[in-house]
């Protein structure tokens, strides 16, 4: 029966560990896109950012703001990155719950930019 437990085990973990990098995509999918339709949106006047710490990187101009965007995704991610090994179940969580927030925000960035 331990044979059992232990295979189960061993099986859930490279499981998570498959998972893990397609987490980690997926949230950079969805960075990128945010940087992206943030741009272009502010560009085109259809959006603000939300964000007041980002809000000032975006009155300094695009490259400016895309820079500053850019980074905090990609301190975040790095973050993550950092502790997964030490604490995979919170990097899972935080990385899901990351993504939907960010693939939310995107949209409706998206819906914004085409109602005008």
């Amino acid at each position: 029966m331990s044979a059992r437990i232990s295979y189960g085990q061993s099986n859930l973990t490279s499981q998570v560990k498959v998972i893990t990098p397609i987490l980690f995509g997926t949230y950079s999918i969805a960075a990128v896109t945010d940087v992206s339709l943030t741009q272009y949106g502010l560009g085109k006047g259809s959006v603000r950012e939300a964000n007041p710490f980002q809000r000032y990187f975006t009155d300094k101009g695009p490259l400016t703001s895309g820079i500053a965007k850019g980074s905090m995704h990609f301190a975040i991610g790095y973050f993550l990155y950092r502790k997964k090994d030490t604490n995979r179940k919170a990097v899972i969580i935080s990385l899901i719950t990351l993504s939907m927030a960010q693939i939310a925000v995107d949209y409706s960035n998206y819906k914004q930019i085409n109602k005008h």
